[in-house]
């Protein structure tokens, strides 16, 4: 892939917990040179409730909200987004910077800003504001150009070079700016006139792209099967020609394995065998007994069900149903951590969960030492704490309490983990003591 894509700062309140704004930052406020071959891990900490779920969610809101023309309508997110909303701030702001990474050309660098309001039992987007950077540093206001800026479902500002277009971009995106990304409406209208090499159409296209393939890398992990991820395919609805440009942009695999039976079209129905075969030689590592991946296929409607069956050197075979909720866990994380292998992003939430933290650590040193991807993850496992303290990355590890974001910076020769477990981490104090449970279990 030549372009791959960065999350470098994100600010945000309003998601469940989150009612103060945090933030976190993912990578140094200048881009350096060798940016494009970089592996970017930052892991996250805190005790239960304090939000590291709650950031994971809003990044899978950020994203399906760009991506599709239908996901802030009715219902699809978790029952009802009158449930994820912070009750007294009844909004949520996602204000996050981004490079895009040409491997000719360098990164260019964008910051985007949509904020969600709660009105009855839906979201919609009540602000949103799309700016330019430049290609050396992030952060900083009087750099930032600005390419466009909606406010309740109005477009109130367009860059001067596509400011000509102004009545037909508000008629082809009328009653749309605050139900999706005005970068989804905007890149069809500059679609339709690339051809016509003015250039101010064809920065304007190339800017609000950026904001749909930044989206649309992002994978976010959410360890519960309720929540449903929004693919390309059923977001782009306005053209075949431009899904298929942003397929051909971002090449990783999208398929998920998080049911017991897979839905496959058939025409993709050998690219997904393919893949089984990967997953299989993915498992074999934690299970080397394992000697392959059988697919029982059925067919219903034009779409192929792949039953999935895991057979061992004994001669034994088991239906994915049937396995450990361990090896469930690996079939579902396998499309994530491959993204990452392909330069892509992905936040993955309770990363520890049926995991040992043997092959969990190997799992994080492998996206240390041999990918250019970014992996973001929520752990109460103590293991990946130890390992990017000792490979002595900036912004590697973040740990959030009471509202608040501290990182850790290394500190002579102090030990990160002891210092966590002893509660001298600022604001992350375990003031528990064995003691307290006699009054729950002892007589």
């Amino acid at each position: 892939m030549d372009t791959r894509f960065i999350l470098l700062g994100l600010k945000t309140y309003g998601m469940k917990c989150l009612e103060k704004p945090i933030e976190l930052q993912f990578y140094n406020k200048t881009i350096d040179s060798g940016v494009f071959n970089k592996p970017f891990i930052k892991s996250i900490y805190g005790t239960n409730g304090e939000g590291k779920s709650a950031i994971a969610h809003t990044l899978n809101l950020y994203k399906n909200s760009c991506i599709s023309a239908n996901y802030l309508y009715g219902e699809s997110y978790i029952g009802s987004f009158k449930e994820i909303v912070n009750k007294n701030k009844q909004k949520i702001l996602v204000d996050l910077y981004f490079a895009s990474i040409d491997k000719e050309n360098g990164p260019t660098i964008f910051h985007h800003i949509v904020e969600y309001i709660l009105k009855d039992k839906d979201l919609y987007i009540d602000h949103e504001v799309l700016y330019m950077c430049g290609k050396e540093s992030w952060g900083y206001s009087d750099k930032e150009t600005k390419v466009y800026e909606t406010k309740g479902g109005e477009i109130i500002f367009l860059h001067r070079y596509i400011n000509k277009y102004k009545d037909e971009i508000i008629r082809d995106s009328r009653n749309m700016l605050n139900r999706n990304s005005a970068s989804l409406p905007f890149v069809y209208f500059s679609f339709k006139r690339t051809g016509e090499e003015d250039d101010g159409v064809l920065s304007f296209y190339y800017a609000c792209l950026q904001v749909l393939l930044f989206a649309y890398s992002i994978n976010v992990f959410l360890d519960n099967s309720d929540i449903h991820q929004v693919t390309l395919a059923k977001a782009m609805s306005y053209s075949d020609k431009l899904k298929d440009n942003i397929d051909e942009a971002i090449s990783t695999s999208r398929f998920v394995f998080d049911k017991e039976v897979d839905e496959v079209d058939a025409n993709k129905i050998d690219q997904y065998r393919k893949e089984i075969n990967k997953v299989a030689s993915f498992i074999k590592i934690f299970k080397p007994e394992l000697e392959t991946i059988d697919i029982e296929e059925s067919v219903n409607r034009g779409t192929i069900m792949c039953k999935k069956v895991l057979v061992y050197k004994n001669g034994s075979s088991v239906s994915i149903e049937y396995e450990s909720s361990g090896v469930k866990k690996l079939f579902r994380l396998y499309p994530y951590l491959n993204s990452i292998d392909s330069g892509g992003i992905s936040f993955i939430d309770e990363f520890d969960s049926n995991i040992h933290d043997v092959y969990l650590c190997k799992l994080v040193e492998y996206f240390l030492n041999y990918t250019s991807g970014q992996l973001i993850f929520t752990t109460h496992n103590l293991g990946p704490m130890e390992l990017l303290s000792e490979y002595k990355l900036k912004h590697a590890i973040d740990f959030i309490n009471d509202g608040e974001i501290t990182s850790w910076t290394r500190n002579g020769n102090y030990s990160v983990v002891n210092l966590y477990r002893g509660g001298a981490i600022k604001n992350c104090p375990f003031n528990i003591d064995a003691a307290d449970f006699v009054k729950v279990f002892g007589e």
